[in-house]
């Protein structure tokens, strides 16, 4: 008899057999969940997938605010710094013709260049991206998490930054071979002395709009390491489909306002462009209409979740009541009791944040073999405090209302009354 009681004597006395007493207990949770099974399951799927909602919106909007803090806390001159998108008419605009023109024009007021040059080559088998870096990129940004950029003192020609998930198990110091060319392979060794982790977003420049957010000027180099350019590096990649995007032109401090007119004409005639102040204009709008035009739909779901969830909560609590009448009356304590349904109650939530938890932890992984299809999104722990917050509203509420319910709840009542 002892070993289906679900409580401990109110004298205080410990039973020898404890641990089939919380095996009771769990199997009064079980029954619980027996009586209300599908409402259960519809509750489960609907706060995972309001879970999922979130959690991907959070991951948009964390990208658009990462590219943005990315480019403010680079070496910019936002009224100085222009975006130049070349017209199509003018040649592929990734042939770098008009790139040419402007890097070496010798346009009064233009102080320096940046057009990144990309290139696919293979290591170890796998296709990967090479991302060359002039001066002035390399005096512009630093995207590393780990060991040096190429500013700093003793970096020599051979030494790179590795970036994304293809390079998370080599360390820094780690040498690796690269084969540039095509139809004759030509193998070259670098050192890795700065890593960027993920997320790893890189600029990129290509996109011809109007209406560039800083998102737009970004993409992702998950497989993709920074050479600083060089004669020999330029000779390797001849025959490793180099191409430019569209350019960043940095203006001198200096610059007068007849210089200025004069690059801006020189640059409408080659094709468009947008100030980086602007640029900076849409992304903060951009990232209002993200959360004008997407987060009604998490906050629809979790409302739904939540409303369920208590709505199931008070069915459940219902139908076990009787129960728990019984329990009472034996000598189960009103703790004890409580413990019991705010637990059953709970685990929806506790089983809705753990799924979730664990496809935020592995999306990486999932990324990285394919599973999921990249987006521009940042999904990483960082989101699962939001994740737990979320969750422990989804488990607070409903027991709250339990709470209430059993507040003024008399078991003898409930036992008179079911007896009639």
């Amino acid at each position: 008899m002892l070993f289906f009681n679900p409580f401990l004597g109110r004298d205080g006395t410990t039973f020898s057999i404890t641990g089939g007493i919380y095996l009771k207990k769990i199997c009064l949770i079980v029954e619980c969940y027996k009586k209300n099974i599908i409402s259960v399951a519809i509750l489960l799927v609907v706060l995972i997938f309001a879970l999922l909602q979130s959690v991907s919106f959070l991951g948009r909007v964390k990208y658009m605010t990462y590219t943005r803090d990315f480019l403010v806390g680079s070496n910019l001159n936002f009224n100085n710094t222009i975006y130049f998108m070349p017209m199509i008419f003018e040649g592929d605009p990734r042939s770098g013709i008009a790139f040419e023109e402007i890097k070496y024009g010798n346009i009064p007021g233009i102080e320096s260049v940046i057009c990144p040059k990309t290139a696919t080559v293979k290591m170890t088998g796998k296709y990967i991206n090479v991302l060359l870096c002039d001066d002035s990129f390399i005096s512009t940004f630093a995207p590393i998490d780990q060991g040096d950029w190429f500013t700093t003192p003793g970096i020599k020609q051979d030494d790179i930054v590795a970036c994304g998930y293809l390079f998370e198990d080599y360390s820094l110091g780690s040498q690796i071979t690269v084969d540039f060319g095509w139809d004759t392979p030509l193998p070259f060794t670098f050192t890795i002395v700065g890593k960027k982790n993920e997320p790893s977003y890189l600029p990129s420049f290509g996109m011809q709009s109007n209406n560039v957010t800083a998102m737009d000027l970004f993409s992702q180099g998950h497989n993709t390491i920074l050479v600083q350019e060089s004669k020999e590096i330029d000779a390797f990649l001849e025959d490793s489909n180099l191409y430019h995007e569209n350019c960043m032109i940095k203006l001198r401090e200096d610059i007068t306002a007849a210089e200025r007119q004069e690059v801006e004409e020189f640059l409408l005639s080659k094709g468009s462009f947008l100030y980086f102040n602007t640029i900076l204009e849409n992304t903060e709008k951009e990232i209002l209409n993200e959360i004008k035009r997407n987060l009604p739909l998490p906050l629809f779901l979790l409302s739904v979740s939540l409303v369920s969830l208590v709505s199931v909560s008070v069915i459940m609590v219902q139908k076990m009541l009787p129960a728990h009448s019984i329990y009472r009356l034996c000598g189960c304590s009103r703790g004890s009791s409580l413990r019991i349904l705010f637990s059953g109650v709970g685990l929806i939530g506790i089983m809705g944040g753990i799924i979730t938890t664990c496809y935020v932890i592995m999306y990486p992984t999932l990324l990285k073999y394919g599973v999921v299809l990249p987006e521009a999104s940042i999904i990483n722990t960082d989101l699962i405090p939001a994740v737990m917050g979320i969750v422990t509203l989804a488990i607070f509420a409903p027991i709250l209302v339990i709470w209430v319910q059993t507040r003024r709840w008399s078991p003898l009542e409930e036992y008179r009354r079911e007896q009639k």
